[in-house]
């Protein structure tokens, strides 16, 4: 059976005083998705395989049913892959922001708004001119990937919004300008592909990336930008039109720009953008699955919360669609309904192994 997953990154959130409690996608008006989780069995998945807050390449490698013994991280390194950044042996690419530092070196803002993408571009490109840098390429918005020589020791570094929370002062590289924060280091993985033959829809170089490394086919097409401005639209027509490939068994939809809106503190941007998508990406998708015997698995690939404006390991909601099989009734797609549901906590990476279970149960459901 085919199946399309959408992934709304970084929808899932914490509940919160300014919307009486609720969390955004609470508070959101999605009644496509409260359709789809009607439909559906439901349940909480857990997308961090050691219990820390995953970054996105963590959560959708779970997602997929990779990083069961240990998470893949390395995000710098499926952006390259995304981007096409051609990477020489022996050199580590890694993932860069435009922060705003304080004198002793703290991130006093991961996000700063009167930095614009012109600006940024010019500030991360320009970094080539550092000795120790051979390459730089900027992605979007804030956000780039620099690439140095072997001299630099990849380790476990803080994102830019896990140090703005924590006040953590212990900047990667003080030596550099202090706009620029490096992390999430990587080098080249050799991974096993996806079982499935799989067609990745998305406008961010990172999940563009996770595709090509699992020998995936990737969507390319100017409309996807990754960002506000992307259009749901033509991710959805993407969808209907790969799922009607017979060459395609499994279509990833991810969509970004939730989980932006969070880093930034804006939970009303991030509520609207929800329901954006409900309407423009989510009601042509859901209808399409309904007739043509489409399985669908709807979900976040991790908890940001818009009052940290980081990630947390918090388990997200998720929603299984399969054609004849009865779902939990669970009246909305949010973090507090599908507790209700039949799946109860999901571990990490056993997605791929649940869905496979329910469409062999399906096969006996008539």
């Amino acid at each position: 059976m085919k199946t399309i997953i959408v992934i709304i990154d970084g929808a899932a959130d914490l509940p919160d005083e300014s919307f009486g409690g609720l969390t955004p996608l609470q508070a959101a008006d999605m009644p496509v998705a409260a359709d789809i989780a009607a439909m559906s069995v439901t349940g909480r998945l857990v997308t961090s395989p050691d219990g820390r807050p995953p970054g996105s390449e963590t959560a959708i490698m779970s997602i997929l049913g990779y990083g069961k013994d240990a998470p893949l991280k390395g995000r710098a390194w499926f952006e390259a892959l995304g981007l096409g950044l051609p990477l020489r042996l022996g050199s580590t690419v890694w993932r860069c922001n435009v922060v705003r530092s304080d004198d002793a070196g703290r991130v006093s803002d991961p996000m700063p708004a009167d930095i614009d993408d012109a600006m940024a571009r010019d500030m991360i490109e320009s970094s080539v001119t550092i000795r120790q840098i051979k390459a730089a390429r900027h992605i979007s918005a804030l956000t780039g990937l620099v690439v140095t020589d072997s001299s630099f020791t990849a380790g476990d570094f803080l994102s830019p919004y896990d140090a703005f929370i924590s006040g953590d002062k212990n900047r990667p590289f003080p030596q550099f300008p202090s706009w620029m924060w490096l992390w999430s280091p990587g080098s080249p993985i050799r991974m096993s592909p996806y079982p499935l033959k799989g067609y990745v829809i998305a406008g961010t170089p990172l999940v563009r990336g996770i595709g090509k490394a699992l020998g995936m086919n990737v969507c390319q097409s100017s409309l996807l930008t990754g960002d506000f401005r992307t259009s749901l639209e033509a991710k959805a027509q993407a969808a209907v039109r790969a799922i009607a490939d017979p060459d395609t068994d499994l279509v990833v939809v991810h969509v970004e720009a939730s989980d932006t809106a969070a880093h930034g503190g804006m939970p009303d941007l991030k509520k609207a953008f929800l329901e954006q998508i409900d309407s423009r990406l989510l009601s042509p998708v859901w209808n399409r699955v309904r007739t043509a015997g489409v399985a669908l698995v709807l979900l976040p690939d991790h908890v940001t919360s818009w009052r940290r404006r980081s990630h947390t390991s918090d388990p997200v909601p998720v929603c299984l669609y399969v054609p004849g099989m009865h779902g939990d009734s669970v009246r909305r797609f949010d973090e507090i309904s599908v507790s209700e549901g039949s799946l109860g906590l999901i571990p990490a990476c056993s997605l791929p192994r649940i869905l496979d279970d329910l469409r062999k149960c399906q096969k006996y459901v008539h």
